[in-house]
C-alpha cells in the first residue's frame, strides 16, 4: 500500500495547494417536511420539527487527502485504475476532474456496501423512526456551539411523534410534540409518514437518481453558477439528514449519487460531532461546495457540511447523524 499512500500524499499538494480557504459560509434550512397546508408528496417534503434547523459548517486551511482504512484503500484503487487521466484532469485529452469522481464514486460504492450489509427495515406503520444528531449552530462560537436533537416521527405520519433540542449538556431539553392532522382537517393538512412513501425500494440506483432528479427543488440560490446536479445533490443530501432512510434506500441513494459526474473528494473533512472523514461533494464556483462524510476506516455514513465562499455572511456549518433506526414507542431507543 505504500505507493498507494504516496500517490494519496500526491495528489493532496495538487488537489488542495496549501493557502487561504473560503472563510464564510451560508445558512440553508435542512428539507423541511411539508408544512401545515402543503402538498403531499411536494420536493423536500419532511417534518422541520424531526429534522433540525439549519446546517452550517466552514473548510479548514490547507486540505490534505490523508486517509487509511477502507476509504483510503477504494480511493487508492480508484487512483491506481486511471492513472492514464492524471490527477486533476491533467491527462491528455481528458475532461478535468474524471480521476477525481472515479475516486468519489468508490466511496460511495463502499459506503453503499456497508448500507446493503445490515438488516433491512420493515417497520409497521404504528411504529416510529428514531434519530439523533449533532448540528453547529452558532457560528461565533470557539469552539462551535453544537445543537442537539432526538427525534420519534411516525412511520405512517398518523401517531403523535416527539422532538426534543439542547444545546448545554446539563440543560433540560426542549420537547416538542409532532402532531398528526387533527380530525376534519384533511382538507388543509396532510400527515406526513417518516419514510418518504414514494422512495424507490428496489436498490436499483439508477431509478433511485431518477426519484433524485424528479424531486428536487430549484438550485441552490446562494451560490454563483450551480452545476447542473446541484439541486439532485442537495435533495441527496436532505434526505440523508431526515435520518429516516432505510439501510437499502441510503444504499441505493450513495450508488445513485456516484453517478452524478461533478462529485469530487476531499480527503480531510470533520462532522459537527468531530468524528474525521473524509468527503465526498459538489465544488461550485469560487469554490463553494457541499458535502457528505465518511468514516475513514468503517465507509460509514457520518454526515455533512456546507463551505461557503468568503461573501457570505454565515461562518461554518455541518450535522452529524449519530443514531437512527426504527422503535415501538416514543421515548425508545434502538
Amino acid at each position: 500500500m505504500t505507493d498507494e499512500m504516496t500517490m494519496l500524499r500526491d495528489a493532496g499538494t495538487e488537489l488542495d495547494p496549501p493557502g487561504e480557504a473560503p472563510a464564510a459560509l451560508r445558512e440553508r434550512v435542512v428539507a423541511g417536511f411539508v408544512p401545515d397546508g402543503g402538498a403531499a408528496g411536494a420536493p423536500g417534503a419532511a417534518s422541520r420539527a424531526a429534522v433540525g434547523d439549519v446546517i452550517r459548517m466552514r473548510r479548514p486551511v490547507g486540505r490534505r487527502l490523508a486517509l487509511v482504512g477502507g476509504v483510503a484503500a477504494s480511493l487508492a484503487a480508484a487512483l491506481v485504475i486511471a492513472p492514464s487521466l492524471g490527477l486533476g484532469g491533467s491527462g491528455e485529452g481528458e475532461e478535468p476532474g474524471l480521476p477525481i469522481s472515479a475516486a468519489a464514486a468508490a466511496v460511495l460504492q463502499e459506503a453503499a456496501a456497508v448500507e446493503a450489509e445490515r438488516e433491512p427495515w420493515a417497520p409497521r406503520p404504528d411504529q416510529f423512526v428514531y434519530r439523533k444528531v449533532v448540528e453547529t449552530l452558532d457560528v461565533t462560537a470557539e469552539p462551535l456551539e453544537a445543537g442537539h436533537v432526538e427525534s420519534w416521527v411516525s412511520v405512517d405520519g398518523r401517531h403523535t411523534g416527539l422532538s426534543k433540542g439542547w444545546t448545554l449538556p446539563d440543560e433540560d431539553p426542549v420537547s416538542s410534540p409532532l402532531e398528526p392532522c387533527a380530525e376534519g382537517t384533511e382538507e388543509w393538512c396532510v400527515n406526513v409518514p417518516a419514510i418518504p412513501a414514494d422512495i424507490p425500494t428496489d436498490g436499483d440506483p439508477d431509478v433511485m437518481l431518477r426519484y433524485l432528479r424528479d424531486t428536487a427543488g430549484p438550485p441552490p440560490e446562494d451560490v454563483p453558477e450551480p452545476l447542473p446536479d446541484s439541486a439532485t445533490f442537495v435533495r441527496a443530501a436532505d434526505l440523508l439528514a431526515i435520518g429516516s432512510l432505510p439501510p437499502q434506500a441510503r444504499s441505493a441513494l450513495f450508488e445513485a449519487v456516484a453517478l452524478i459526474p461533478e462529485v469530487t473528494v476531499t480527503g480531510d473533512a470533520v462532522d459537527a460531532a468531530g468524528r474525521p472523514g473524509v468527503a465526498v461533494g459538489l465544488t461550485y464556483a469560487g469554490g463553494d461546495r457541499d458535502e457528505l462524510i465518511f468514516d475513514r476506516e468503517t465507509n460509514e455514513f457520518l454526515g455533512g457540511r456546507q463551505v461557503r465562499s468568503p461573501d457570505e455572511l454565515a461562518d461554518r456549518a455541518g450535522w452529524a447523524l449519530l443514531e437512527s433506526g426504527v422503535v415501538d414507542k416514543v421515548g425508545q431507543k434502538p
